[in-house]
């Protein structure tokens, strides 16, 4: 994780518990290295997920409302009209 202010807390297992204020960046690496994802604050809390994630990795993502669904779905192509001359 990428913050201005962070402080690890404690850690059970493998997995690291940190308080952070102004998180610019979050890295996940999958044990399978089946996903490989890096997460970039953009503008507020808002940002971009760029990377390669199994479908598993996906789904679960989808189901703790990390991601929407419709983030996934096929973009509607665009078709412009001609424009008129008079």
């Amino acid at each position: 994780m990428e913050a201005e202010d962070k402080v690890s807390l404690k850690k059970i297992g493998e997995i690291q518990f940190t308080k952070a204020e102004n998180v610019v960046g979050v890295v996940y690496n999958s044990k399978s290295s089946s996903t490989k994802l890096r997460w970039t604050r953009s503008v507020g809390g808002l940002g971009k997920l760029k990377g390669e994630a199994s479908v598993r990795s996906v789904l679960k993502m989808v189901e703790a409302k990390v991601i929407s669904e419709p983030a996934f779905q096929k973009p509607r192509s665009r078709v412009r009209k001609p424009v008129s001359q008079p």
